[in-house]
């Protein structure tokens, strides 16, 4: 090889302890698709996800995340867009936890654009990424963001309390601490 590309400085780490030191290594981001003029809704009480509802994108922790922030802020609403084979087992989550009128769990967005503008935060809880293109393209709607800082993507794009917050991967707890501090703190 002459060089590799990756999609994130954690994979050029990676990568590079695993192929001889003569191989460069050069990070060439995803690009984001184009998301409309419109801005989120930073007054809208709700938290929007949107992926396949599969064991990576981790809304099995979410869920559970969710009902610590409704004990405090039975007013929001968490929207979730996604297909996926997990759906039965997040329905029966939703309603073992007395999420019923809190926690939509949607199919695919039609528009993501649209629906992150009727949204004013939102949540990534995966266990792992590539780069979340998601997460990007919340951050170019204007979208308050919280995440894990799983692997390999958020933390290149979030910088820790200055445009969004990295929370322990699979900590729910601090999940739930995250959006409450999000929704406690319009600034």
């Amino acid at each position: 090889l002459d060089a590799l590309a990756v999609l994130t400085a954690r994979d050029g780490e990676s990568y590079a302890a695993l192929v001889d030191g003569g191989v460069r290594t050069v990070r060439i981001p995803n690009t984001v698709r184009e998301m409309g003029p419109g801005r989120a809704d930073l007054s809208a009480p709700v938290a929007f996800a949107a992926g396949r509802l599969t064991p990576q994108k981790g809304y099995d922790m979410l869920i559970p995340a969710w009902a610590k922030v409704a004990e405090r802020h039975p007013d929001w609403r968490l929207r979730i867009c996604g297909e996926g084979k997990d759906r039965g087992m997040l329905e029966q989550l939703i309603r073992d936890h007395g999420l019923d009128g809190t926690v939509a769990l949607e199919g695919p967005a039609a528009d993501i654009g649209t629906d992150m503008e009727r949204s004013s935060l939102f949540v990534l809880s995966s266990r792992f990424e590539g780069l979340p293109l998601v997460l990007l393209e919340a951050m170019s709607k204007g979208m308050a963001v919280v995440s894990f800082d799983c692997p390999t993507g958020p933390a290149d794009v979030i910088e820790d309390r200055r445009n969004g917050l990295l929370v322990p991967p699979r900590d729910v707890d601090a999940l739930a601490a995250g959006i409450v501090e999000l929704i406690e703190n319009e600034d």
